[in-house]
């Protein structure tokens, strides 16, 4: 079997031809970590509540979202923070981040620059920028030159329309005068006047016909007109689909020079999600032919502007792969950085190939917290195989 190399409770090193201990309880015998504890602890990794520091300089950022990957049943979503700072330590602020579970946040920094306390608050949020993006206010402008071409080709059109008004008023002039004319007036004359009236006003019926029809066709050029302006207001909700309400996030770096990079933030939310749908269609004839065609259905109701941003469809599953431990709040201790996240490390892994070693394709890694009146007591614990009999004796 193969050996395994690990830093024992006391300092010193064990080597076996088995596997280690496969939790605290057989690493430690009274299955309590006394070192004190940081929450500082992982870096990057696990978040802590604290306020930033004393004298840090703050730098209000914002973030904008860069990748999805959506599962069945929840997303995971990768923000980014383009940062240039001093050198020591400061505070990146940001208040465009939606509201999130904070213990599903993890924080990635660029070369040269340490993460430290970050605080996350979803209340009390500093006040967000009233001003569009570049994007935004793009596609304003687009819909208010598409309204105001709308309304200079309906001016065009009430123009035409008044010819035709005109001409119709030139009808019932006519008309008037048709059922007026004097009956002292000789026949031939009568004659002759019914027939200029009759020639006027077939003339003028014409005038407005012909103006109603140019007033139809300029009418008809709003048509595409409006089908380019539904697309733009549709293209502006999409900008404009953020949640206005956001959380509050405030990132703690140390910088050992001036440093430009990029902090990068992921976290899950169960808020997204896809499914796929099938389409078959089936030719009958000489050569019968089936065509299957293949689509998703996305759902995204984080509140989040995911335009341009890089999306991938996963079939995993991440929720269904452990069970959550019993994890209660810990107080801040001091501890040996390194050697706890070695220990956790070997930890997870022995427990991870004790679920093998057993034999089952999907097990169970539990971790508990409890704060105890003197110490912070952490337990992880599997369904596994456990700790072979001979090297229990």
């Amino acid at each position: 079997m193969p050996s395994w190399r690990e830093q024992g409770p006391k300092g010193t090193i064990r080597q076996d031809g088995d596997r280690a201990p496969r939790n605290n309880e057989d690493m430690m015998p009274d299955a309590r970590l006394k070192a004190p504890l940081v929450t500082t602890l992982l870096a990057g990794t696990f978040l802590a509540g604290l306020p930033a520091l004393a004298g840090a300089e703050d730098f209000a950022l914002p973030s904008q979202v860069s990748a999805v990957t959506l599962y069945p049943s929840a997303a995971t979503v990768r923000r980014e923070v383009s940062y240039s700072i001093p050198e020591g330590r400061h505070a990146l602020v940001l208040s465009d981040v939606p509201f999130i579970d904070p213990a599903a946040l993890r924080l990635q920094a660029g070369e040269g620059v340490e993460l430290g306390p970050v605080t996350y608050r979803d209340d009390f949020v500093p006040p967000r920028s009233k001003e569009d993006s570049v994007a935004i206010a793009e596609a304003r402008n687009r819909i208010e030159a598409l309204e105001e071409k709308l309304e200079e080709i309906e001016a065009r059109a009430a123009q035409v329309d008044l010819e035709a008004e005109a001409a119709m008023a030139r009808v019932s002039f006519l008309q008037g005068m048709s059922s007026s004319a004097g009956t002292s007036a000789s026949p031939e004359d009568l004659r002759a006047l019914l027939l200029t009236i009759s020639a006027e006003d077939l003339e003028a019926r014409r005038i407005a016909q012909e103006a109603r029809d140019r007033a139809a066709e300029i009418r008809e050029e709003k048509t595409p007109v409006k089908e380019e302006l539904e697309t733009a207001e549709e293209a502006l909700a999409a900008l404009l689909n953020e949640d206005e309400e956001r959380s509050s996030l405030s990132v703690t770096l140390t910088a050992d020079a001036p440093r430009e990079g990029v902090l990068v933030l992921s976290y899950t939310t169960d808020q997204a999600s896809w499914r796929p749908a099938y389409d078959m269609a089936l030719s009958t004839g000489e050569t019968p032919e089936m065509t299957l065609t293949r689509a998703a259905f996305l759902r995204q109701e984080t509140g989040e502007n995911w335009q341009d941003v890089a999306l991938t469809l996963s079939t995993a599953r991440p929720s269904d792969r452990a069970q959550p431990g019993e994890l209660q709040p810990l107080p801040l201790v001091t501890c040996r950085l390194g050697d706890l996240n070695q220990v956790f490390l070997n930890l997870l892994v022995n427990a991870a190939h004790a679920i093998v070693d057993a034999g089952r394709e999907r097990g169970t890694i539990t971790v508990t917290t409890r704060d105890q009146p003197r110490f912070v007591e952490i337990r992880i614990a599997d369904t596994g195989c456990g700790i072979p009999e001979h090297v229990r004796a």
